[in-house]
């Protein structure tokens, strides 16, 4: 089923919503239950009457961007030819996204050096009659490896 970001709450609603219903009530088809409201809502919502109403509600607002568009294209194509136009991003949701990024690759990281140490020092109490450097290179492994999943979860800022 593909779900829209902005409506994924709504839908996951109706989704338990349906299935509550179709415990209590087998035969209940929600979607057939409510096709009839939501035509009505929607011919209402898009009605020439509606539409017309919030135009005349945003003329005011509308008639004062358009008067200003002349003057704002020329401002943008002076800056654009002279090569100074700016466009301002907000580039904290990118940062956060880049410290979880290498939260999580410092993780992994962490968690394949402990793998290995754990798997060298179980192959070094297979193989060898010495048992305390496997030993050590076991818990020393089993130790990297745990320590690296406790932080699953939490972003570390630099």
């Amino acid at each position: 089923m593909r779900v829209q970001p902005q409506l994924i709450l709504l839908q996951k609603t109706l989704l338990q919503i349906e299935g509550l219903g179709r415990q209590l009530y087998p035969q209940l088809d929600l979607w057939k239950t409510a096709q009839p409201i939501m035509q009505e809502w929607g011919t209402d919502r898009l009605s020439g009457r509606n539409i017309a109403q919030e135009l005349r509600r945003q003329l005011p607002d509308l008639s004062e961007s358009i008067r200003m568009l002349p003057q704002l294209l020329q401002q943008f194509v002076q800056k654009a030819s002279e090569g100074t136009l700016r466009i301002r991003v907000d580039n904290e949701p990118y940062e956060e996204l880049r410290r979880e990024i290498q939260a999580s690759a410092r993780r992994r990281d962490q968690t394949i050096v402990g793998a290995a140490v754990l798997l060298a020092g179980i192959l070094w109490l297979a193989f060898r009659t010495d048992w305390m450097p496997g030993v050590v290179l076991t818990a020393a492994g089993l130790l990297t490896a745990l320590l690296a999943r406790r932080d699953h979860g939490t972003v570390h800022s630099d």
